[in-house]
């Protein structure tokens, strides 16, 4: 069940992202997609090759517009001015997080996938109760 919804997310994710990228122009041979690729499942090295899950969804992407892909590995900081700018790459695909402020900049695909982070301690610890217990701590 799992693996059926996952592929449907999947087909539809690529979808969207055809419809979003009808905007890189009917004359470009490849679409280039900025990328970091230090965030593993979705983007990461292979030896000299970027791969993932974000990787593959832009394959499909290409192969339903007849363009060739190339990613490009930037500081993550930057894909979302240099998408907004729309002069150094067509789009970017790096497990961006949707939210308000990026929204303004930049159209994103339909979600295709969500997670939530978690701060975990040991049951008897009665220091860390909320993130305000965080603050001043070096953490990592």
């Amino acid at each position: 069940m799992k693996k059926t919804v996952g592929i449907i997310l999947l087909i539809a994710m690529a979808v969207s992202m055809v419809f979003s990228m009808t905007a890189c122009g009917d004359s470009a041979e490849k679409v280039i997609v900025q990328t970091n690729a230090f965030f593993a499942p979705f983007e990461y090295y292979d030896g000299t090759e970027i791969t993932g899950v974000d990787v593959e969804i832009m394959g499909m992407v290409g192969e339903k517009l007849g363009k060739e892909i190339e990613f490009v590995n930037v500081e993550f900081a930057a894909i979302i001015d240099n998408v907004a700018a729309g002069k150094v790459c067509d789009c970017g695909a790096a497990g961006i997080t949707i939210n308000d402020e990026r929204k303004e900049e930049v159209a994103f695909s339909i979600p295709y996938s969500s997670t939530e982070q978690y701060v975990i301690v040991k049951a008897d610890n009665n220091t860390i109760v909320n993130l305000d217990n965080l603050k001043g701590i070096k953490i990592g």
